[in-house]
């Protein structure tokens, strides 16, 4: 028996009416599920004219409408390829935009059968991330205002490691409270450090599931779910994209994308450079890895609870690329602690 096709039982804003209206869209069409983040953002998808529109839901305004929308805008004006801004109502919590089909760069990547393929593959998405960062280059003078006031230093790269020592370390692998406060004077060196890197625009959350393969021959992407974008490390997402543990690449494939990202970049492919990028791939690492412990753990939903042993397989092979003179204490707690209760 087919599974219940779940539609959108809301009211629409007057707004979205308007502009829906005008293009002569049939008001007794279903919205149909199209996707769900990890917030509680919703989407949905209905015919209009020849294609299709997505609908955005976010009953409990925050203030990550707001800057997906501006971000959005932003990143249009720069050539950056993400979906078009059709119309949106932020007091009802409601967006039209570009429907970018339901192919994301996952499910191109799991299904690709040789690594010439899988390289090939990840080409666009590096030149996708290369595109935004050299478009937004200027982005701490010319973009939007909640990228400066919301820069991705020491105080946010620690929330993220206090964030993973309570979800992951605490709430996935049962360790006490001592043991993690102990850890604070690593995860304050790893801050330092990243904090030093060379900055620019930092999607914050680039990986497979949130780069849209709007054509799959060749391959074309786009990326969404950006509202959280700041200015930060330039090796933040480069690390977000080649450690990401929904995909689940091993060191040696990550070390070969790293050098193809250089040469793109035009960046010496240096130790010293491969250090920095570690460095951005363990404090991506502990975020994800707290990410799964919080939503998949303690708010009980399965597709992230699923991640949660992908997620420290990737961070112990990333720690494993510095010496081991280096953040003791985490290595030691990862490799002692119990993963289940």
């Amino acid at each position: 028996m087919e599974a219940e096709v779940e539609t959108f039982s809301g009211e629409l804003s007057s707004r979205l009416k308007i502009w829906l209206e005008e293009r002569g869209f049939d008001f007794s069409s279903s919205w149909t599920a199209a996707g769900k983040a990890g917030s509680n953002r919703r989407y949905w998808r209905a015919p209009l004219g020849e294609g299709s529109v997505v609908l955005m839901t976010q009953p409990a305004v925050d203030a990550d409408f707001g800057r997906f929308e501006e971000m959005t805008r932003y990143l249009l004006r720069k050539g950056v390829r993400v979906p078009e801004l059709h119309v949106a109502d932020e007091i009802a919590g409601q967006m039209l935009m570009e429907d970018l089909g339901s192919v994301s760069f996952y499910d191109v990547v799991r299904n690709e059968g040789s690594e010439e393929g899988l390289f090939n593959r990840y080409s666009a998405a590096l030149a996708l991330l290369a595109g935004m960062q050299e478009r937004c280059a200027d982005c701490e003078t010319d973009g939007p205002a909640l990228l400066v006031e919301r820069k991705f230093g020491y105080k946010a790269l620690r929330w993220e490691t206090d964030y993973f020592s309570e979800h992951w370390l605490g709430g996935v692998m049962r360790i006490g409270r001592e043991r993690r406060d102990a850890l604070a004077d690593e995860f304050d060196e790893l801050a330092l450090r990243v904090r030093r890197h060379p900055v620019g625009l930092m999607h914050r959350d680039f990986q497979s599931q949130n780069l849209m393969a709007v054509r799959t021959r060749p391959l074309s992407l786009a990326a969404i779910d950006y509202q959280g974008a700041r200015v930060g490390s330039v090796w933040y997402d480069l690390a977000s994209l080649l450690w990401d543990p929904y995909v689940g690449l091993d060191r040696q494939q990550v070390r070969y994308l790293w050098r193809l990202w250089c040469g793109l970049r035009k960046i010496d492919a240096s130790s010293a450079n491969w250090r920095a990028f570690v460095e951005a791939s363990l404090q991506r690492l502990m975020q994800a890895c707290g990410a799964f412990g919080n939503l998949g753990r303690r708010q009980g939903k399965p597709f992230f609870e699923a991640q949660i042993p992908a997620g420290r397989r990737q961070l112990e092979t990333a720690l494993g690329e510095l010496p081991e003179s280096e953040f003791p204490l985490l290595r030691e707690t990862l490799a002692e602690g119990p993963e289940e209760e």
